[in-house]
């Protein structure tokens, strides 16, 4: 991540802007997808994959942040 752009995420949760978002939307279905995630490194980076470890951090974030379900309670549910 550009040095500029995580400053500015930096900023952005240290203010809590994350969590106002998070509330705001507390009952609305946010869907995340991923074209691709890959162990391989590319240079340049390559913006359809994502390097693994940052996958597995967006993970953990969204698991600690949100109630994740699958698909097919989502379907279910509609």
């Amino acid at each position: 991540m550009r040095p500029f752009k995580k400053i500015l995420c930096q900023i952005l949760v240290a203010i809590s802007v994350d969590a106002l978002y998070r509330y705001l939307n507390r009952n609305k279905l946010l869907v995340v997808m991923y074209h691709g995630v890959t162990k391989q490194d590319y240079d340049p980076p390559v913006w359809t994959q994502l390097p693994e470890e940052i996958f597995i951090e967006q993970v953990k974030f969204i698991k600690s942040k949100y109630n994740v379900v699958s698909l097919t309670d989502v379907i279910s549910c509609l």
